[in-house]
């Protein structure tokens, strides 16, 4: 097998699984990769033979992006291309990093959990803000009726 079979077989393997963009993406880093290693005097069948079948990279490359939550039309919708897809720009609406893990906003299970948390984080909010009020509120009538018991008592001997 030679490099332009390698990469068509790639190809083949990898279209309609992920993204024309992410496509173009592992061709070119598989292309500069063989390239490298050629200048480093490796021989093309040396390469293939390190880099193994494509239909297996394929198929690690489609499991590590549908590990990660997408699929092919996520990753369309999810990307800003125009009309050169080769931009591959996150929309910062639709895509957060959370500890290396990209986070979908369009998927329906993500919206529901941060709508749940959202809630969640309400009710505590709400929660602390009564507590505190309420040892206020605990705490103001001693100290209102010392404050007046001192008030009367400077009025009543230091007149």
């Amino acid at each position: 097998m030679d490099r332009i079979e390698f990469l068509n077989t790639l190809e083949s393997e990898l279209s309609g699984k992920i993204s024309a963009a992410q496509i173009r993406q592992n061709l070119n880093y598989y292309s500069s990769y063989i390239q490298e290693q050629k200048k480093l005097g490796y021989t093309e069948t040396e390469i293939m033979e390190q880099l193994g079948d494509p239909r297996l990279i394929a198929r690690t490359i489609v499991e590590a992006f549908e590990a990660a939550g997408g699929s092919a039309y996520d990753t369309a919708n999810a990307y800003d291309g125009g009309e050169d897809e080769t931009s591959f720009v996150p929309r910062r609406d639709k895509i957060f990093y959370v500890n290396g893990r990209m986070i979908n906003f369009e998927k329906w299970y993500v919206k529901l959990l941060a709508g749940i948390v959202t809630v969640l984080v309400g009710i505590l909010f709400l929660g602390i803000v009564v507590l505190i009020v309420r040892v206020a509120l605990w705490l103001a009538v001693p100290i209102l009726v010392i404050a007046a018991i001192l008030y009367l008592l400077q009025h009543f001997f230091y007149r």
